[in-house]
């Protein structure tokens, strides 16, 4: 995998001369690629769309849901301005409704390594490595955004993914989790058509968005125990929530036993995971 650091100033002036050709903007200090992102949750279901960012500085990358980032700034005002209006906030939020609550930085806490922060019922932090994706690059070529592009593809933790990333922006990121290829994503999605990500456009910016500080305080773990509660919150949330709140389950009701599909295969089977970590890894 090529290291990160592909994002290092030996690539600054290469980088800036390339995007001058395809943007008309004033220069910023850093990168931010807009990305057009459908996913999905289960199946036999209608896809839901989210519009995300991918900022990117000298060592680290910012990847995270613009709609999310609204809500949040819809409701730091209405809180700033002490209205506390329930349907005025939701009305307000409604068009934000679908950003996905995660984020994906990139070279943090240090270079080769991303931390993953995410809101779902709880919020969670973990660290990991950068992952090796072990791309294949293939003799296929299309165009997106204006760049010309070159396709991979990887098979990676139960999924296999179709990229493609242009040489005329030579730095080694993408949307999600994707890096390592000579070149930036444009494009990512899986041959299952779960999920979809296509830049819709780059911009040159002088301040990151998602530098702003949280307003969560996050619960550290490995991302093995993160997905393992994931899959605990997706197949029993009301059992999940007693659990957290009291420490105990205590008896089932009517709403939880609807909710759990602990013992239901063919439920179960319906969640849809943007990557699974008890997946065999792949050769």
């Amino acid at each position: 995998m090529k290291p990160f650091k592909s994002i290092c100033l030996t690539f600054v002036c290469l980088l800036m001369i390339s995007l001058a050709a395809h943007a008309q903007q004033p220069q910023g200090k850093y990168l931010r690629i807009v990305y057009n992102t459908k996913y999905n949750t289960r199946k036999n279901i209608k896809p839901k769309y989210d519009l995300q960012y991918l900022e990117i500085t000298d060592s680290i990358s910012y990847f995270y849901s613009y709609y999310d980032w609204r809500t949040r700034e819809v409701e730091d005002s209405l809180n700033r301005r002490g209205n506390f209006d329930i349907s005025l906030r939701a009305k307000l939020s409604q068009p934000y409704a679908t950003g996905q609550l995660y984020r994906i930085h990139k070279g943090e806490p240090r270079r080769n390594f991303l931390t993953g922060l995410v809101i779902d019922i709880d919020a969670f932090k973990y660290v990991e490595e950068l992952p090796d994706f072990k791309w294949k690059i293939l003799n296929r070529d299309s165009t997106i955004a204006g760049y010309p592009c070159q396709q991979a593809t990887t098979r990676f933790r139960g999924r296999t993914w179709n990229v493609w990333f242009t040489p005329d922006i030579p730095v080694s990121d993408g949307p999600w989790k994707f890096c390592g290829l000579p070149g930036l994503i444009l494009k990512a999605e899986d041959t299952d058509h779960y999920f979809d990500f296509e830049c819709a456009g780059i911009q040159h910016i002088d301040h990151c968005n998602a530098k702003s500080n949280s307003r969560f305080k996050y619960q550290e773990c490995t991302p093995q125990e993160y997905f393992k509660t994931l899959k605990e919150i997706k197949s029993n949330p009301i059992g999940y929530i007693r659990m957290r709140n009291s420490g105990q389950s205590g008896e089932e009701d009517d709403i939880q036993r609807k909710t759990d599909i602990r013992n239901k295969p063919e439920e179960l089977a319906k969640i849809i995971y943007i990557e699974d970590y008890d997946a065999a890894e792949e050769k």
